[in-house]
């Protein structure tokens, strides 16, 4: 029997506890890799984690490889039995990578324990694991004619002892998260950044006039540079008569005067003047923030000054049912009434949105910070903020509309009503068309929050610009251009009358929402109980059109015309109620002889 025989015959019957031995080493050396196929290759790829760490060693891992295989195997055996040196080829990788592997972890585990720690702990639990381990391996069956074992029975005792000491690594990370490392990282963070922006943050309170009575409403808002501009909604100083701010640190109060102040993104600018230059904070990019992303809110909630709550961004891009354009972020940071107007703060210490309104606990919504900035720049800018306009009324195409339309799979918003003397109706358009491109850019509006797309890609033309508008009329698709104008005002200011009402001017709103039969005169929005307004059967929403003589097309010919009666004890007015035209008499008599 010649050389190559003996060894088939002794090693062939143990193919199976072989490979046996070499799924339980790698076991027991917590390899992370599979049992490869019979293949010839380099080092077995490693995991992610591990990849930088074994392939650091890879040189020595070769070297290692190579002298092993020649002195313990290859001379041993022959051609024949190549199947079997690769299997143990592929183990002797194994090991080595886990030998360096093991050496890595113990160096970073020297570096956060003491060596009094790890011999503790290498006597109560890892020479022991380490023995029953070896014994273990002892009683294997992995033998060879002719080979000397010992040398490799060595190796992976090494590999053994290595293991146990890699223990001490998972068990201090144990202990690391059981102290909250890293929840104190966080919780650092946390306070770092609400020391840094809580200065930036102010308290506002303002006073209002609001059906014969004086009221006070708080908010917050945030000091966006050092010359003493204030950024916050709009909704928190609306018709303010008076508006106070409070600055952290600053035993002082200034009165702030509104530069500016835009309805359809609820942003407002104020400005203080002081005599310090005012700490102001970084301003993030919403674009680039995540959903999941942690995030403080600060704000003066109840009028508790500085509060900071910690959340996540739950979301992004949320289209409201109420009349704003915005895309805001939702948040589950605490927003309660008085945190208006306040910041929202990434973990960089940047300010990413201003927080606007909740809609119940734990879901709030911020506007991003790159709304409000840009509304700032265009009122110190421009004066105004200038949107386009196009004078429609309209609602979403849901696919049961376009099933009973016959009109298939098709997008786009159905027109309910045209203004006159809009670029609409002067474009052609009418109720009832659907409008399923503009200006070629594919419309879609499944919900009414949908239709906040369409409002903004309005807005955001140039004004006098022509745009093509691409609909459907009666089952034919027909191109009109409109001529995009500005939008008109949509929001005034609430004037109190000394007969005991009060009246807005009538915007596109007004006019829409409370289905006007005029856009001339001024609309009434409230009657003191018992005053001349009362006695004389004027009601809210009622539109004063002509006062003695003098039609009332705006604000200005309202004041003029009271302006106008002074000395009188009577005088006559005619207001428009629904599509009925009446007139009422106010008596005066009573308020010191007459109008004043």
């Amino acid at each position: 029997m010649n050389q190559h025989a003996v060894s088939s015959t002794f090693i062939y019957p143990y193919n199976f506890k072989l490979y046996s031995t070499i799924i339980f080493l790698m076991l027991i050396t917590e390899g992370a890799y599979a049992v490869p196929p019979l293949v010839t290759g380099d080092v077995p790829t490693a995991e992610k984690n591990h990849e930088e760490t074994i392939y650091f060693f890879l040189p020595l891992l070769r070297n290692l490889r190579y002298t092993i295989r020649q002195r313990y195997f290859l001379k041993y055996t022959g051609e024949t039995m190549i199947n079997q040196v690769i299997q143990i080829d592929w183990l002797l990788m194994l090991g080595l990578n886990t030998i360096c592997y093991r050496i890595y972890l113990f160096m970073q585990l020297l570096a956060k324990v003491s060596a009094r720690e790890i011999l503790g702990d290498l006597i109560s639990e890892s020479i022991p694991g380490f023995y029953w381990n070896f014994k273990l391996l002892n009683k294997n069956p992995l033998k060879f004619t002719g080979v000397n074992m010992r040398p490799l029975k060595n190796f992976f005792t090494m590999i053994l002892f290595l293991t146990s000491l890699s223990h001490y690594e998972y068990a201090y990370s144990e202990v690391e998260t059981d102290n909250l490392d890293i929840f104190e990282k966080l919780q650092n963070t946390i306070i770092r950044v609400s020391e840094d922006i809580k200065p930036t943050v102010v308290h506002i309170e303002a006073t209002l006039r609001s059906q014969q009575k004086r009221i006070k409403s708080i908010g917050s808002g945030i000091i966006s540079d050092e010359n003493g501009y204030i950024l916050t909604n709009q909704h928190v100083v609306f018709q303010a008569e008076k508006i106070a701010i409070t600055i952290p640190n600053l035993k002082k109060t200034f009165n702030a005067e509104i530069i500016g102040s835009d309805t359809l993104t609820d942003i407002a600018l104020l400005k203080i003047d002081t005599n310090t230059m005012l700490k102001f904070p970084k301003f993030g990019d919403p674009d680039k923030t995540k959903v999941g992303e942690w995030v403080i809110a600060v704000g003066n909630p109840f009028g508790l000054d500085g509060t900071v709550s910690f959340g996540i961004i739950s979301a992004k891009g949320r289209n409201l049912q109420i009349g704003l354009i915005n895309e805001f972020m939702q948040t589950d940071a605490m927003i309660d009434p008085g945190s208006s107007g306040g910041p929202l703060v990434n973990l960089k210490g940047e300010v990413i949105g201003i927080n606007s309104m909740v809609q119940g606990r734990g879901i709030g919504f911020t506007i991003p910070i790159n709304i409000a900035l840009d509304i700032k720049n265009r009122f110190l800018e421009e004066g105004m903020i200038e949107r386009g306009w196009l004078g429609i009324t309209m609602q979403p195409l849901n696919r049961d509309l376009a099933t009973y339309l016959k009109i298939g799979e098709q997008n786009g918003i159905i027109v309910n009503s045209v203004m006159d003397d809009s670029p609409a109706s002067k474009a052609g358009i009418k109720p009832g068309d659907i409008i399923f491109r503009y200006n070629n850019q594919p419309i879609e509006a499944e919900t009414d929050r949908d239709l906040k797309n369409f409002q903004r890609l309005i807005g955001k033309t140039e004004i006098d610009k022509g745009v093509k508008i691409e609909i459907i009329r009666n089952g034919e698709k027909r191109e009109l251009y409109a001529n995009i104008k500005k939008q008109p005002k949509t929001e005034s200011k609430e004037i109190e009358s000394k007969f005991g009402f009060n009246i807005l001017e009538i915007t596109n709103d007004i006019y829409i929402s409370n289905r006007l039969e005029t856009k001339s005169g001024v609309f009434v929005t409230f009657v003191e109980a018992g005053s001349e307004a009362s006695e004389a059967n004027l009601f809210p929403g009622d539109v004063i059109v002509w006062i003695e003589g003098k039609n009332i097309n705006t604000v200005d010919d309202f004041l003029k015309g009271i302006e106008g009666l002074k000395g009188r004890e009577s005088f006559l007015i005619k207001i428009m109620r629904g599509r009925d035209l009446r007139f009422t008499l106010f008596k005066t008599g009573r308020r010191n002889g007459g109008v004043d």
